[in-house]
């Protein structure tokens, strides 16, 4: 596989790396076909909507399941007609649908929206990905907040975040032309 040069695929890469990441980690290591565990198995983070084809959904948490090597990629390679998430992929996409409802419905209606993905959209995706607790950390549960109002609170907090540093950028893109635009008038 070569290496790009392109430093928005590089960027996106390294933010699509950091999401499957954090997709195992929020399944606990856990396949959401069979359930069983690493390290029991190889656990892989397979995209529900391929990264190819929707590069502004490649890096989403919850566009990316995490599966069991043999229930991610059984079949691809060695003819298996055993259930897996590429070598049955229409089984795959109606189990999708039926355990999943409300989460195919949120991705089916993300996909219909076009995206513009420059390096601004990159670099605040990473900043997002880098506010989610990582493997390396300990689980951060607040004993007074049930799990589901956390999750609510940080996502917020991450919209927020991504928001403000987004924010933060423009106003330096202004300040500049601003500056450049008063140098231009002087040497007029």
């Amino acid at each position: 596989m070569s290496k790009t040069k392109d430093p928005k695929e590089r960027l996106r890469k390294r933010c699509v790396t950091l999401a499957k990441q954090t997709a195992r980690k929020k399944a606990k290591y856990a396949c959401a076909y069979c359930g069983r565990k690493e390290p029991d198995v190889r656990t892989h983070g397979s995209h529900i909507y391929s990264e190819g084809v929707y590069k502004s959904m490649s890096a989403d948490v919850d566009n990316i399941l995490c599966l069991c090597a043999i229930h991610h990629l059984v079949g691809t390679w060695n003819k298996s007609d055993k259930w897996s998430w590429h070598g049955t992929p229409l089984e795959a996409i109606e189990w999708f649908k039926e355990k999943y409802p409300n989460q195919y419905e949120v991705l089916k209606k993300r996909s219909q929206t076009i995206v513009v993905c420059d390096m601004v959209y990159w670099e605040d995706k990473l900043e997002e990905l880098k506010s989610y607790p990582q493997a390396t950390k300990k689980p951060c549960y607040n004993k007074d907040m049930s799990r589901t109002v956390k999750t609510i609170l940080l996502g917020e907090l991450r919209k927020k975040t991504a928001k403000k540093t987004r924010l933060e950028r423009e106003l330096k893109r202004v300040v500049i032309e601003e500056e450049e635009l008063e140098a231009e008038i002087k040497k007029q």
